[in-house]
């Protein structure tokens, strides 16, 4: 019986010996929480769903990787790590790996995501396509951060101003920045259908890209040299896509003629409110407001005849947007 007891007590003591191994264990799982804190920072966030975004674009079944996106683009994982590997630098080097201020990390996150996507060397028609996904994905992502505090506005201006400010460093040239400036304001704004938001809150969004559209261009003037032409030639573009994706906006109600007025309103108002922070830039002059503002207006008139409008319509459309203009340039 001692016998018995002894081996009782020895077997014990070593399920007691292993239990503080365990335990050891734990807390030197304890120690590394500080990691799990830091993914759950919004620069993680936003790194984690910019993946899941780029991700889209590929199916992996097995060894082969087949194209999925609807867009036509599929990235291999080497592409996809080189752009969240970029972006992931360009946190950490502005200190802003662990950041929650979106408005610190917006401009730096797409400036890195970027740089990543100059870097893979897409043709320009993939590059767009990729521009619009991350855009998209990252007004996604502002809008799931910001659900229970009211539209993010700013946030959303801060992004548009960033993709739109980064293109040449995006690997787009300049012979190609109008078409590609119209492409992208046709994928964001035609792409927020899909918010379920109504048309006032839509509105609202229009008007942030748009402003933020036009700020970003205007840094493209301030550090690339970009002429006064150009400038014209993309906002001309940007008009053409802001009608061709805002047209495409699918409502709970239906989109009617009023609705669609407000919102290209909202989107020539948006203009309007970047090239007057443009011009307290000293990017642009005073005088050039109203001309520019005519470039982008101009772009959206060309556009009505592809909406399918009947001609009364089309020609109620086209004053609307004359008495808009001769209202905000004014």
């Amino acid at each position: 019986m001692n016998k018995h007891v002894l081996v009782s007590a020895l077997l014990a003591i070593g399920f007691l010996a292993g239990c503080n191994n365990n335990m050891s264990a734990v807390d030197a799982a304890s120690e590394n929480t500080p990691q799990s804190v830091q993914n759950n920072s919004e620069a993680q966030k936003m790194l984690q769903e910019l993946e899941s975004a780029l991700r889209t674009t590929q199916n992996n079944s097995g060894t082969v990787s087949q194209k999925v996106s609807t867009t036509g683009l599929s990235l291999n994982d080497s592409q996809i790590s080189t752009i969240i590997g970029m972006a992931s630098s360009a946190l950490g080097g502005a200190g802003l790996s662990n950041s929650n201020d979106l408005n610190a990390i917006l401009p730096v996150l797409i400036g890195g995501a970027s740089q990543g996507v100059g870097n893979i060397g897409l043709p320009t028609g993939q590059a767009t396509d990729l521009l619009a996904l991350i855009g998209n994905g990252s007004i996604g992502s502002i809008l799931n951060s910001s659900s229970s505090t009211g539209l993010p506005t700013n946030l959303i201006q801060t992004l548009t101003g960033s993709l739109f400010q980064n293109l040449p460093v995006a690997g787009i040239s300049s012979g190609n920045l109008s078409q590609v400036a119209g492409s992208l304001i046709g994928s964001l704004t035609g792409n927020l259908g899909n918010t379920g938001l109504g048309s006032g809150d839509l509105a609202s969004l229009i008007q942030s890209i748009s402003s933020g559209a036009v700020l970003g261009i205007g840094g493209i003037n301030g550090t690339n040299g970009l002429n006064s032409n150009l400038f014209s030639s993309i906002l001309s573009q940007i008009g053409v896509g802001s009608v061709q994706g805002i047209s495409g906006i699918t409502l709970p109600g239906g989109m009617n003629t009023g609705i669609l007025q407000t919102l290209l309103g909202s989107f020539a108002s948006g203009s309007n409110i970047g090239l007057g922070q443009l011009a307290g830039s000293q990017v642009i002059n005073n005088s050039a407001i109203s001309t520019l503002l005519g470039s982008l207006m101009q772009g959206q008139n060309a556009a009505l005849p592809n909406l399918g409008l009947g001609s009364n319509q089309q020609q109620t459309m086209a004053l609307f947007l004359q008495m808009l203009l001769g209202n905000l340039g004014g």
